[in-house]
């Protein structure tokens, strides 16, 4: 206090001013716009999480199946799964599904099917005859007669509709040596066979 009163007799300063008012507390507690100071900036709002997917781990991502457009006719059931009836499996009701006739003395081989990269297949049908290609070629022809033939390395074939690149039926009567599907059966071609004869249909 004494050299805040020397420094006033010196300086002349005012009594008055000597004496500091005490800050009021409040207003250190008063909000900005009482107080005179700025605002203070509003903290953004934090993002919501987003939603995570619930994981079912007894959920289980099989293989992506091809479906087939409704429009096309059902399959017919594939050779190895075909009923048991003798009727049914016959030489000439087996000859018949492709649309051919049957001839005396064949015997059934074995059946197949093929599946295209088109999403269609095949499906085959092989007999064997103890009669040579061309004497059996002879008989097919008096049944088919020759639209659709063309002969082939000790045979021939029937594709028909004739003249379509891409026939929807063929029968082919060719030596039991020829390839052809015929090579892949299990079973054996039985004793004295010496043609084989293939009936295939496309769907």
């Amino acid at each position: 206090m004494l050299l805040g009163a020397a420094l006033c007799f010196t300086l002349g300063c005012d009594r008055e001013s000597q004496t500091t008012p005490a800050a009021d507390p409040s207003a250190w507690l008063a909000p900005a716009d009482g107080s005179g100071l700025p605002p203070l900036p509003e903290e953004p709002p934090e993002p919501e999480p987003a939603p995570t997917a619930k994981v079912d781990d007894d959920i289980k991502v099989g293989p992506v199946r091809k479906v087939r457009p409704k429009d096309l006719p059902p399959l017919p059931p594939a050779p190895t799964a075909r009923e048991k009836d003798p009727k049914a499996n016959s030489v000439e009701a087996l000859l018949a599904s492709y649309g051919f006739p049957s001839q005396p003395g064949l015997t059934a081989l074995c059946a197949g099917r093929v599946y295209e990269g088109s999403g269609g297949h095949l499906t085959w049908d092989a007999f064997t005859s103890s009669e040579s290609p061309e004497a059996l070629i002879k008989r097919f022809q008096e049944r088919l007669s020759e639209r659709g033939f063309g002969k082939e390395p000790g045979g021939g074939s029937w594709k028909l509709p004739a003249g379509s690149r891409t026939p929807d039926r063929v029968l082919s009567v060719l030596p039991l040596s020829a390839a052809g599907p015929h090579k892949t059966c299990d079973a054996k071609p039985p004793e004295g066979a010496v043609t084989v004869v293939v009936a295939s249909r496309r769907y």
